[in-house]
């Protein structure tokens, strides 16, 4: 059986018990002492006014458990009985806070700066808990090397450029991470440029309106290479990035919700959510994906399928209230492959399409398949828009008519057969 290591804000110990806690300035020696089974607790006194605050990275964990024996790291207040309680954004904020930031800016958001701490080819690793304010666009926490089957969880940040940053020579295999929130988020909550077998699951994270400019793009969760990756019970809302748009020679609002780019595949999202989405609430280059029970809400696109793969399928997803940024049309759906779409609803506005055809990367077909569901365009909004494509429809209501054919779109208008 492991050892329990105690560190607290309030400690001068050695860290056998919270009554001999040891300072947080200890925590580096502490992780570079850790052995697999291992459980280091990091508790704060409930009645503490005042969080720690940090500016330049505490620690840097280059140890590893094992598949039985995973090292554990846990945040959160000392209970009465001596026990550890997560601490949550509703019981208390916060334990930890990035200092020399001033006051958070959603116009001006202080990007820079190292991580609040380093996790180095790390595996076997369960940390949880923090609840903080303030962190750069590197993270409250920077993954670098090879990662191998961690959770993390129950993070909870208010005011960060990125919650979880990867450098870009970084590989994640076997990630879970879950039971997060954020609010106020400048370059999103989590990026990866390598990552598979991932599951991501009850995360409610709002970007807050915080904008850093056209330059600092913002996406709330971003992949760029893997595969196996899972998304359940995720809400994502306001990502928008408008600031110097005019002044750059650009109409182009940017803002994304969850963006995987063209290396990954196979993705499925199950009663995910995306409302106010700058761009799209769903950015999808995947070869591969499977939506069931999502919506999306006033976003410029509801979701975005670029390849041409017969298992993209959508079940019952709702697509509202779609809104032209700028001078960017919008649409319920941008299609640049193929896709098939079983009891969807997709409700097109003034100045949006329910389909929007666009040129994907594989193929210059593009067919959407709707089985069931509606298609409503009486706000003032089109059925089909964009490059020439085609829509089976198969006991479809388009605009309260039950409608099964052919609907073949040439760029310029719809015919039926």
């Amino acid at each position: 059986m492991g050892r329990e290591i105690h560190i607290s804000g309030a400690g001068s110990g050695a860290g056998h018990s919270w009554q001999d806690a040891m300072p947080l300035s200890a925590l580096e020696a502490a992780l570079a002492a850790i052995e697999p089974d291992d459980e280091l607790l990091i508790g704060f006194p409930r009645d503490r006014e005042t969080p720690h605050f940090w500016r330049e990275t505490e620690a840097v964990l280059r140890r590893s458990g094992l598949a039985s024996r995973p090292i554990t790291i846990s945040f959160g207040f000392i209970g009465g009985d001596g026990t550890l309680v997560p601490a949550t954004p509703a019981n208390g904020w916060a334990q930890l806070r990035r200092g020399g930031s001033g006051w958070p800016s959603r116009t001006a958001p202080d990007l820079k700066g190292p991580p609040f701490l380093r996790l180095v080819d790390v595996a076997y690793l369960t940390l949880s808990g923090p609840v903080a304010e303030g962190a750069p666009q590197n993270g409250l926490l920077l993954l670098e090397g090879a990662l191998d089957s961690l959770t993390l969880r129950d993070l909870h940040l208010r005011h960060a450029g990125r919650v979880i940053e990867t450098t870009r020579d970084t590989n994640v295999t076997r990630l879970c991470v879950e039971s997060c929130s954020a609010l106020g988020l400048g370059r999103g909550f989590a990026r990866f440029h390598s990552l598979s077998d991932a599951v991501f699951r009850d995360l409610w994270l709002d970007a807050g309106l915080t904008d850093g400019g056209g330059t600092n793009v913002l996406q709330l969760i971003s992949v760029v290479a893997g595969e196996n990756l899972r998304f359940e019970n995720v809400t994502l809302r306001n990502a928008v990035s408008a600031i110097d748009a005019q002044a750059r020679g650009s109409s182009y609002v940017q803002g994304d919700g969850i963006v995987l780019e063209e290396e990954t595949r196979a993705a499925r999202f199950f009663n995910c959510h995306a409302v106010n989405m700058g761009d799209a609430g769903f950015d999808l280059k995947c070869d591969g994906i499977e939506m069931t029970d999502c919506s999306m809400h006033g976003c410029k696109y509801g979701v975005r399928i670029w390849r041409n793969n017969p298992n993209n399928k959508l079940t019952r997803v709702t697509m509202t209230a779609m809104r032209p940024r700028a001078r960017n049309a919008a649409a319920c759906m941008w299609l640049g492959g193929q896709a098939t779409l079983t009891d969807c609803h997709l409700i097109a506005g003034a100045g949006s399409a329910a389909i929007r055809f666009g040129n994907g990367p594989d193929t210059s077909e593009r067919r959407a398949t709707l089985i069931g569901g509606e298609i409503d365009t009486a706000g003032g909004g089109s059925f089909l828009a964009g490059e020439p494509g085609e829509a089976v429809l198969r006991d479809v209501l388009l605009d309260g008519r039950p409608i099964t054919g052919l609907a073949r779109w040439d760029g310029q208008t719809v015919s039926f057969s």
